[in-house]
C-alpha cells in the first residue's frame, strides 16, 4: 500500500509540475503574441502620422508661396506651431509638429488620431514627434536653416512596448 501511494504521490508531483510548465508557456506565447501586435499597430500609427506630415508643405514660409533662399524658411529655434495652432487640426506645415506628444494642451494631440487606444487590449500609444535642420551630405548632423527637415517619430505603449525600447520612425523631408 505504500509503494502504491509514493507512486500515486510521485505522479501527482510530475503531473502538477508538467501542467505549471505548459500554463508558463502558454503565458509567455502570449506575451509575446500581444507584444508583436502592439509593435505592428505602433508602426502603422507612425506610418500613417509620416503618411499626413509627407502631404503638408515643408514650411510655414512654403504654405502659400514658394521661396528661393534658406534665410527666408523658420528659424530652427522656432520649429513648432505658430501662435494659434493650438492642435493638430490647425498645423498646415511639417514643423508645426515638432515637440507634438499626444499631451492634453498646447502640442499636444487628446484630439488625434495618433494618440490613442487602438485596441482595448494593447491599451494607448503615445507618440512624440520632434523636426530638425538637417545637413544634405549628414543627414544625422541637426543644422541652422536647410532645404532638408528630418521628421523623428517615437511611439510607445506602456502596456507592452518597453519603456526603453519605444518603436522609432524617421523620415527625410527636402524642399
Amino acid at each position: 500500500m505504500n509503494i502504491q501511494m509514493s507512486y500515486l504521490i510521485g505522479a501527482l508531483v510530475i503531473f502538477t509540475m508538467l501542467a505549471v510548465m505548459f500554463n508558463q508557456k502558454e503565458n509567455l506565447d502570449l506575451d509575446s503574441r500581444l507584444y508583436h501586435e502592439a509593435v505592428g499597430a505602433a508602426s502603422e500609427i507612425g506610418n500613417a502620422l509620416l503618411n499626413q506630415l509627407s502631404k503638408l508643405p515643408f514650411d510655414e514660409h512654403t504654405v502659400s508661396e514658394s521661396i528661393e533662399i534658406t534665410a527666408e524658411l523658420t528659424s530652427k529655434d522656432i520649429l513648432g506651431p505658430e501662435t494659434g495652432e493650438l492642435n493638430i487640426s490647425q498645423f498646415d506645415d511639417i514643423d508645426d509638429y515638432n515637440y507634438f506628444d499626444g499631451s492634453p494642451g498646447p502640442y499636444g494631440g487628446s484630439d488625434s488620431l495618433f494618440i490613442c487606444d487602438t485596441l482595448k487590449t494593447l491599451g494607448i500609444f503615445k507618440t512624440k514627434v520632434k523636426v530638425h535642420y538637417i545637413q544634405k551630405e549628414s543627414p544625422d548632423v541637426v543644422s541652422g536653416k536647410e532645404w532638408h527637415k528630418i521628421i523623428h517619430l517615437e511611439i510607445k505603449n506602456n502596456k507592452y512596448i518597453p519603456k526603453k525600447t519605444p518603436i522609432k520612425l524617421f523620415l527625410i523631408m527636402s524642399y
